[in-house]
């Protein structure tokens, strides 16, 4: 009897891991004790349904990055022929506002003397005002935008208004992240 107590829930383990080795992340062992049997049994239990949720996120951040991947293909498609740098800008920033469901989207670029960052296109009004009043920021002003372009690498920041280095700008007032 001991035996076949101790047996039976370790062929359902054993045949539960096979399970999970072949790819059924759905798998469930049956929790029949609740000595260390069936404290093992809920452990497994648990530990795929962990790995079953990681998998799907994976899977998840896999199909967003592709449909990133996607547009920004479809995009260099579009934009490969377009030659004059105010148009290409302009359908630059108009291309990923609509194509990743932004706010806003605008483009900086140093001024000659590379102490400047000047807005050279931006999308909606907003951006038109930028661009005829053009706005710029010192590139060695606490900002995001400077910071990004001083260290040439890509800043988010998820809650701006959190950030110590964040300029808000009357002309975007639902600006949330960066």
């Amino acid at each position: 009897i001991v035996t076949r107590s101790i047996a039976g829930p370790l062929a359902n383990l054993t045949e539960a891991a096979y399970q999970v080795e072949q790819g059924n992340l759905d798998v469930q062992v049956p929790v029949t004790t609740r000595d260390e049997i069936g404290q093992l049994a809920q452990t497994f239990n648990s530990m795929a349904d962990q790995l079953r949720t990681i998998l799907n996120t994976l899977e998840q951040q896999v199909d967003e990055r592709t449909r990133g991947l996607a547009i920004v293909a479809s995009l260099n498609e579009q934009l490969a022929g377009i030659l004059n740098v105010d148009r290409l800008l302009n359908e630059v920033v108009n291309q990923i506002k609509d194509n990743f469901n932004y706010y806003h989207v605008h483009i900086y670029l140093f001024d000659e003397d590379r102490e400047k960052l000047v807005v050279a296109a931006g999308t909606g009004k907003a951006g038109e005002t930028m661009k005829a009043n053009r706005h710029s920021i010192n590139a060695n002003t606490a900002s995001l935008v400077a910071r990004a372009a001083r260290t040439g690498t890509v800043v988010v920041i998820d809650n701006v208004r959190g950030a110590d280095d964040w300029l808000p700008n009357p002309l975007l007032p639902e600006t949330h992240s960066e």
